[in-house]
Parts: structure tokens; sequence; C-alpha cells
């Protein structure tokens, strides 16, 4: 694999090797999310990235896309919502992740619904250190209205060259059981976790089974709009 290009391939196989030696999935994440920052900030450092470069806190136009996440990063995700680090709105992850894998479902789910569910009230990203990989490389230096989504469709936009932090990606992905958009992921890792009988979420989950409960009474409400 990448013969042509020795050092991807090294970045690569090195981070594989690595996350098969992490002893749990957040322990993967964390570590892939690691990489993906040093390798970043190579890319950071460049003056014209830095002059050019669109994004910024609180602009969120990308933020309504559909965003890949591995399981490791789900399990992640998960956990910080069953500790109370973060909160999510189960009404509005039951709605995203009934489109499942499917792009054109997504797209046909109403804007505002498909916010990022980890989006505060600025627009500002309420688990910035923990993001998924692909949101750690989603960087432009096009206009940002080109990230824009609300018609839905996606536009054609000029990408930041992040190669190395991409080897990282590919390697989590290699090494991770399972992958698929964001909220569906998170809805199965939830789930997973409710299944598992004297797990010590259990009483979490108790929580979490009526709020999903409530949640599927209003979603007809919610579609209704």
């Amino acid at each position: 694999m990448f013969k042509d290009h020795p050092v991807l391939s090294f970045v690569y196989s090195t981070l594989v090797k690595r996350l098969k030696q992490c002893e749990s999935p957040i322990q993967r994440a964390k570590l892939a999310h690691k990489e993906i920052d040093r390798y970043n900030q190579e890319v950071l450092d460049n003056e014209v990235v830095q002059k050019y470069m669109s994004c910024k806190k609180g602009c969120a136009a990308c933020c309504h896309t559909q965003v890949s996440v591995t399981s490791d990063e789900a399990e992640l995700l998960t956990d910080l919502y069953l500790k109370g680090e973060v909160d999510i709105d189960l009404k509005k992850l039951y709605l995203q992740s009934e489109a499942r894998n499917d792009v054109s479902k997504w797209y046909n789910i109403p804007y505002d619904i498909r916010r990022c569910l980890f989006l505060d009230e600025n627009n500002a990203c309420k688990i910035y250190e923990n993001r998924p990989a692909v949101c750690r490389t989603n960087m432009v230096l096009s206009d940002p209205k080109t990230c824009s989504t609300i018609d839905g469709k996606v536009h054609e936009q000029r990408l930041v060259n992040t190669h190395k932090a991409d080897m990282i990606i590919m390697a989590s992905y290699t090494v991770t059981k399972s992958a698929g958009t964001l909220p569906y992921m998170i809805w199965k890792a939830l789930n997973k976790k409710k299944a598992k009988a004297g797990s010590p979420v259990e009483q979490p989950m108790d929580t979490v089974r009526k709020r999903v409960r409530k949640a599927k009474i209003t979603v007809s409400k919610l579609l209704s709009m």
C-alpha cells in the first residue's frame, strides 16, 4: 500500500501497529485523535494556510453534513454522554439515526434537525477535544458558504491538504470493528450498552430508555414541523 509514497505508508503502518496495541476502543480513538492533531499542526503552521483558511470557531457551516465515525469514536462519545460530561438531544439523535448510512435520506431531513448534536447555542463544538477524526481534517480555503448544505446539496470546496492525518484516519478505520454515520453509530452504541444486563451503565441507561421512549412519541410531531 502507498508504494509510491513511502512516508505516507510509514505513517499508516506505524499507526496500525500502535492502535492494535491499545487496550480499549476509547484508548484507540484518543490515540488516533492525538496523532491527527500532531500532523495537522504541521499543516496549520504553514503561513499560506494561516492566511487563507476559512474555518473559525462558531462558523458551523459544515456541521449539518453527514459525518462518519468509527465504532471506537462512537464508544468515546457515548461514554461522555453516560458520564454526564455532555448532553445529547435524544429526540434529534433518533431522527438523525433513522437515515442510517444513506446520504439521500440524510439530506431529506430538515436542515435544523440535521444540525450536529454537539453544537452549543453559539455554534461552538461541545466536544471539541473529542470531536471525530473527519472533523479534525475538514479544513477549507474556500468561502465557508460553499460548506453550507441548507439547500440539501454538497458543494465543491477547496480543502486544506492533510495527507499524513488522512493516513491516521485510514489506519483507525482499518483497525476498528465497524464504522458508519455519527448519529447511527451512537444510537447503536447506546442500545448495545442498554442490552448488557448487569452492566455498570445499567442505571443511567434506565434514564436513557425513558427518554428514548419519550423521544419516539414526539417524533411524529417533529416531522410535521
